[in-house]
């Protein structure tokens, strides 16, 4: 994919994002960390600390996300 860019270090949550457990990556697009998992997907975008980003893009990002589950 083409078009984005990472920042140098990645936070990796090998999780839903659920727990608070995560890895730091000090290189770009690490093998340790996303890049070992190459079974993409888009769902994996639709949910971040198990706010569903769709609801919260419609209602303009305000307001306290985690209401808007």
């Amino acid at each position: 994919m083409k078009g984005f860019i990472h920042h140098k270090n990645e936070i990796w949550y090998n999780n839903d994002m659920s727990k608070p457990d995560f890895k730091e990556c000090d290189a770009d697009e690490s093998p340790l960390c996303s890049n070992a998992h190459l079974d993409y997907l888009v769902e994996d975008h639709h949910r971040y600390f198990g706010i569903y980003m769709a609801n919260y893009g419609q209602r303009g990002c305000t307001g306290d996300p985690a209401n808007l589950i």
